[in-house]
Order: structure tokens, then sequence, then C-alpha cells
């Protein structure tokens, strides 16, 4: 039945190791997550955040509006499927306006109807939890583009444990029995020609809520567990996320930690190892490649691996390139080079030459 609950929680009813009386609750809620889940369409909601954003949503609500649950998760319902998805669909309302046969105008004023309507029932619900129920016919969008006449009923709950509120949305798609011209018609001519339709499916949507027994102790369970998850979801998404930030800020600490030389970075030291040079385009010139001669040779530490800041970096006309990983060979092979160039200075200065 696509269960998402963890088996082993006290007070949850298809715990393995529960008895007598409550091992009872298992059937009843097993039937209603087949008629709330699979068979249903309905939505979680955190009260407790911004706009209401879907936490949890299943499966029928991803089939009837045709969104995966990634795509779905964190979204207002009305961004992802009412109004605001219509209009930036269809932002000057030409398509809704032809298959409702009113004129962009009307339209407009339409969708705003419906929209108000819905906010003044979330704010009644949320103003009063757990005592009333609110109630909509609204127009949604599907992820490709068809419009579906929606009887919508909202309830706020408490969760018995964590005494947080979360709102569950349950949708029936009604489009065969309300057309969407029929709809759209009556809230463009205004907020009581609207209502006077909403009142007259009252009735069916209350029947629907008795046949689902929301307020019953099986779907208050099963919404309690639901809502559980959505936060324990959101918990875990948030430790994630902290304990991601955490290990790079590790990692930075670590490639920067101080040195026992003289306070420079590691990082800092491994770039001063390189002449300031060493990763400049080479000049290819003929002068450039030409041998010249040296008025002052460098001593043989100037070549040693540094482990300083940049105020000792070599000076730009002694310029060499070598290996990060290959620095002490090639440090002991320009040691070597500038003694024998030493012992053979005297020599060729007898000589009257210089020393290339």
């Amino acid at each position: 039945l696509g269960s998402r609950h963890k088996l082993g929680a006290p007070t949850h009813p298809h715990d393995p190791h529960l008895s007598g009386p409550r091992s009872m609750e298992l059937v009843p809620y097993i039937l209603m997550q087949d008629r709330l889940s699979t068979r249903g369409s309905f939505i979680l909601c955190d009260c407790n955040a911004m706009g209401f954003p879907i936490r949890y949503a299943s499966v029928g609500f991803c089939e009837l509006f045709e969104y995966t649950a990634s795509e779905i998760k964190g979204n207002k319902c009305g961004d992802l499927v009412a109004e605001k998805s219509i209009r930036a669909n269809d932002p000057g309302l030409q398509h809704l306006a032809a298959e409702a046969g009113l004129s962009p105008e009307d339209t407009d004023r339409a969708l705003k109807t419906i929209t108000e309507h819905v906010n003044r029932e979330c704010r009644s619900m949320v103003a009063r939890p757990l005592e009333l129920t609110g109630f909509g016919v609204v127009l949604n969008r599907t992820k490709t583009g068809r419009f579906k006449v929606i009887e919508l009923a909202m309830v706020v709950c408490r969760h018995p444990t964590a005494g947080w509120l979360y709102s569950v949305g349950l949708q029936t798609d009604v489009t065969a029995d309300i057309s969407v011209r029929r709809l759209m018609r009556a809230a463009a001519e205004g907020s009581a020609a609207y209502a006077a339709l909403v009142s007259s499916q009252e009735p069916t949507m209350q029947s629907r809520l008795g046949l689902l027994d929301i307020h019953g102790r099986a779907a208050a369970q099963y919404l309690n567990v639901k809502a559980s998850e959505m936060w324990e979801t959101l918990m875990l998404d948030a430790l994630d996320l902290e304990v991601k930030k955490l290990s790079e800020a590790s990692d930075l600490s670590t490639c920067f930690a101080p040195t026992e030389c003289d306070g420079s970075s590691v990082a800092d030291s491994e770039v001063s190892r390189r002449p300031p040079n060493a990763f400049a385009a080479p000049d290819k010139t003929a002068s450039a490649c030409a041998l010249r001669p040296v008025d002052e040779l460098p001593s043989a530490d100037a070549w040693k691996p540094q482990c300083s800041e940049a105020s000792t970096a070599f000076p730009d006309h002694e310029v060499m390139a070598f290996s990060r990983h290959g620095s002490d060979e090639a440090a002991s092979a320009v040691e070597a080079f500038l003694e024998l160039v030493s012992a053979a200075e005297p020599s060729a200065r007898a000589r009257g030459t210089e020393t290339p």
C-alpha cells in the first residue's frame, strides 16, 4: 500500500510488539491508508512555515496533478497547481479565457475571487484549529497544462505529542460534474455567485468526509503518523545540511591550519615553494632563449624549499619552475649545480671568460 512509516515507535499502530486491543488498530489503519493515500488525493502542509508549504503528498495527489513527489515537496499548493501556476504558464490568460468562454478581464476577476475565498477559509481554520473545516471549489492546472475543477476540503490538526499545527488538504476531481466554464462564469459574477456554487457542493463534500471519517480515531492516527514523518524528514534534512556545512568548514580549517614554522598556512607554504613566475606563460622570443652572463650568482640557500609568508618569495629574475612533489629533489640538484659553478668560477675568470 505504499506505507512510508517506520516500525518500532511505541505509539505506532503497526508496532509488532503491541498486543491486546491495540493490535486491532492495524486493520482500520491500513484501510484509512488505502482510502486516503492510494485511492484518494491529499497533502500535508506545514502551518509553522510561511505560506503553508507542502511536506507530504499522497500517491493520488501526484497522479492527479502529474507531478513527482520531489517536485511537490516544499512548494506552496497555490504556486504549484492554482492561480500562480495558471498565470505563470498563461500570462495573458488567453488560453483559459477561451476555454471558459470569458474575456481575459473576466477570467482575471474569476481567478482572484476563487483565491480570495480559499485564503479566507485558511485564515478561519488557523484561528480555530480542529473546529472548522474549510471548503472550496477551485480551478487547478496539471503539470501538462490541463485544467481541472477540484473540490477542496481543508482541516487544521494539532499533533498530540509535538503540539504543532499542520493542515490537511483533500482534493476530489469534479470536472465531470462542474465544468471549467461553469466554475469560471460563477466566479466572474462575483463572490456571491461563487459562494452559492460552493454551498451547493458542500453536502457532497461533507458526505465524502463522512465516508473517510476524517475526524475519527483511525484517520487521526494515520495523519499524525504522516505528520511525524513529515517533521522527521524536515529535521533530518536540516541536520544533514548542517553536518555538510560543518564538514566543509572542517576541511577548510585543515587546509589552512597554521604550521609550526612561522604561523603561515599550509596552503601559503606550499605556494611559497614555487617561484612567483612559475605559473606564467614562457617567453618564447629569441632574446629570451639566449644565454646571458650572470653578474652575481645566487646562493644555494635561495633555492631550498621555503615555509614562509609571501614577503620571502624569490626575486623575479631567479625563475625556476619545478614540480610541487619533486621540489626537494630539484633543490638538491640546483644546490649541486651551483657548487660546481662556484668551483669553476676562479679558473674561468683567470682565462678572461665569464661563467654562463
